[in-house]
């Protein structure tokens, strides 16, 4: 995507961040995609590790913590929300943008996507 503008923020704050959302806007400044996940590992690789147990701490981390992801991709009108990790089963969903954005039980992703516009001034 040529012109593309990404922004991506931690909430509280990037060290010790509970959630992540990133926002990519398009070079016309139309939003394409907005992405959250709740539930960050503190993933700490040793020094001079290998690719292989590299590999390994980072799927033990999220795999040690319940993560919830919301994908909204404006471009085809698709929401994806799963929530994997924690010692419970993989869960997600497929429906359209409209029918996740706007939902009360998670948080809804409109509101912090709308704070995103404004800090980034899109």
């Amino acid at each position: 995507m040529v012109g593309a503008t990404i922004a991506t923020a931690y909430y509280p704050a990037r060290a010790g961040a509970r959630m992540q959302v990133s926002v990519t806007f398009d070079s016309a400044r139309r939003l394409v995609r907005y992405s959250e996940r709740r539930g960050i590992p503190r993933i700490s690789v040793p020094p001079g590790a290998t690719d292989a147990q590299r590999d390994s701490t980072i799927r033990a981390a999220e795999a040690s913590m319940r993560s919830t992801m919301i994908q909204l991709d404006y471009a085809i009108d698709q929401a994806v929300v799963s929530n994997r990790g924690g010692g419970k089963p993989f869960h997600a969903i497929l429906a359209t943008v409209r029918a996740i954005e706007n939902l009360e039980k998670l948080g809804p992703p409109s509101a912090r996507l709308e704070r995103m516009r404004k800090l980034c001034g899109v």
